[in-house]
């Protein structure tokens, strides 16, 4: 749907048997979006993770500046996982089997089930990219310390990307690991 409100073709192009946990989207003659099966084998992994990721590629087709790729009109991962979180999975996570979510991510959420899965969904995410750089998980309950000075245009620590994450699933404002502060 997102793809035919930008007048845009997608295709999707996936490999379910590979165990390489990856997904990239590009731009060509129509949008494409590749995904492998790893995601799907990750610890812990679900529907609404797997949901996030894609989500996470569309973002970096359809979510605006600021742009990696101003040629391409491709979105820097931070904006790409904000507006994961913010526009395109609240209007898929609907769709997707009902889940309960962890009490801490409802508590975040004031109650919103659908905000809590997507906060859910963040912390197996960042969870295994956290992993893939030996560091420790992701915590809803910390935020990345960094400061930027220029918006952040490659990919953020795991902490900071499920800042981004949180922050657009309760529609905050980006945090500073990825924005710098106004002044």
């Amino acid at each position: 749907q997102v793809a035919k409100e930008n007048n845009r073709n997608l295709k999707f192009f996936t490999n379910y048997e590979s165990d390489w946990a990856q997904a990239f989207a590009r731009r060509w003659e129509d949008d494409e979006i590749h995904l492998y099966g790893g995601f799907a084998k990750i610890k812990n992994a679900n529907e609404d993770s797997l949901a996030l990721i894609i989500c996470h590629e569309l973002g970096h087709l359809y979510a605006g500046a600021p742009y990696s790729n101003i040629d391409l009109a491709l979105s820097v991962e931070g904006r790409a996982d904000y507006w994961a979180a913010s526009e395109c999975m609240p209007r898929v996570i609907s769709k997707l089997p009902h889940k309960d979510a962890r009490d801490e991510s409802l508590m975040m959420c004031s109650g919103d089930l659908s905000c809590a899965r997507i906060l859910d969904a963040s912390l197996i995410v960042t969870a295994h990219f956290a992993k893939n750089q030996k560091l420790e998980a992701p915590q809803l309950t910390l935020s990345d310390p960094t400061i930027v000075d220029t918006i952040l245009k490659t990919h953020p620590s795991p902490q900071c990307r499920l800042d981004l994450f949180r922050a657009g699933a309760v529609i905050e404002n980006y945090p500073h690991c990825f924005m710098p502060i106004e002044k």
